[in-house]
Order: C-alpha cells, then structure tokens, then sequence
C-alpha cells in the first residue's frame, strides 16, 4: 500500500483507494495503448514508463530517478538543508509508539528526557519538547519552547530555531513544524515536504478517538482541516 492505513480515516483511506484503483487502470490502458493500430512492444513500453516517471511509481521510475534530481522544487529554494530534515523525520519515525508511563501522567522515560531538555522539569505537556528535542537532534539550532503560543511567536519573529511563519502549505518542508487547532494548542512535525498535512506528533493518540492534544503518545497524523499555521525550521 502507499499509505499508512492506521494514519486515516474511512472518507481518506477510500478517497486514497480510488486513486490507486484509478492509477492502476490507466497503467494497464497505457501498456495496451496502440495495439489497434500494429504498435509494438518498444513503443507501448515506452508509454508504460514515461507514465510511471510521471506518476513516480514503479521500476521504471526507479531506474530513472538514479540519474535525475528529483529533489522537489520547494527544498530546492529552502534556505536549509533536506539531509537534516530527513534526519528530523527519521528521529519523529524511531519514537512512534512511545506511551506515557503511568498513563496521563506525562511522564516516561524518553518524555522526562525531552522535557527536561526544552522545558527544565518534568511532568509537562509534551508535544512541544518532543518536536523541538527531533528537530534539535537533527541539527537546528536555536532556542525553542515547550509551550506552543511561544513556538507561534518565536517562528512570527524568525527567532530562535525557526526561519519563518506561514500559512500556505505550499511552503512547508518536512520538519517543519505544523500547529494544530489553535496558536496554544498542540504542535507536530511534517513528515512530508509534499504534504504539508502529514505529521507525526507527541502527546496525541493514534486516531481520532481519545484526546488529541493530550493523548499520552506518539503517534503518525494526517491532520487535513486542523492546522492553525506552520513554523518553519532552520537546519543547517
């Protein structure tokens, strides 16, 4: 499958599925196209794999990418590097899963950890210092917050860790920063520099049952419709 199947809800996962069921019939149009009128296998294959470059699917896609950038045209006008941002979602990736321990107690060893480091104590809220802590690791620089009204003023002001803030998710990188539902609320990282939606955060719950913004874990999102805006991270 293409997606994470746990990360959706019903309306996207059958949204997605009729994509894929749409992608798969065209292909097998494409690999018969011309046979009406005596094309042969060169030319249909040809077909077939200028449509899996275009779609970036497939063997074919694969084999042309080694020889192409296809870096995407956002990271190439980023003023910060994709290798640190690839590290910040592989940082977000290795944690999912991580539970509160005793359950609503905001604590756990790895949560004590990242709290102390962004938030001096422990026993906090979470989602905050568990971002910052991915990002830092990463290679950012700077100060951050474990409050997020703090991170949405840092990122206005481009201080601090963060180069910016916007509001159009043209704009967002993977490890950027998307806040969700409210400038106080809760904060998580994208994973995605071509979904801007797609995050993993902490101090949530796995789906849409449970408290989202003091669910006790960390957990992969697609957050389409909640995000209040993103701050935009500086890696090196």
């Amino acid at each position: 499958m293409w997606w994470r199947v746990a990360s959706v809800d019903a309306d996207t996962k059958r949204w997605r599925q009729s994509n894929a069921d749409w992608l798969t019939a065209r292909r097998k149009q494409v690999w018969h196209l011309g046979e009406d009128e005596g094309w042969g296998e060169a030319e249909r294959k040809l077909r077939y794999d200028n449509l899996c470059v275009a779609t970036k699917t497939g063997q074919p896609y694969e084999e042309w990418a080694k020889g192409h950038d296809t870096t995407t045209g956002a990271e190439k006008q980023a003023p910060s590097g994709g290798s640190s941002r690839a590290r910040a979602v592989e940082n977000c990736k290795k944690y999912l899963g991580v539970n509160e321990d005793p359950p609503n107690s905001n604590r756990g060893s790895e949560i004590d950890k990242w709290n102390q480091r962004v938030a001096g104590y422990v026993g906090a809220p979470w989602c905050a210092s568990f971002v910052t802590c991915m990002a830092w690791d990463a290679g950012a620089k700077g100060s951050s917050s474990a409050a997020v009204q703090y991170i949405v003023n840092m990122a206005k002001a481009g201080s601090g860790m963060f180069r910016g803030w916007t509001t159009d998710p043209g704009s967002v990188l993977r490890g950027d920063l998307a806040i969700i539902s409210c400038s106080s609320c809760h904060v998580e990282m994208v994973i995605d520099s071509d979904d801007a939606y797609d995050t993993i955060g902490g101090n949530t719950s796995p789906g849409s049952e449970g408290s989202q913004y003091d669910g006790g874990c960390v957990a992969h999102r697609q957050r389409n419709g909640e995000v209040y805006g993103w701050a935009l991270v500086d890696y090196p």
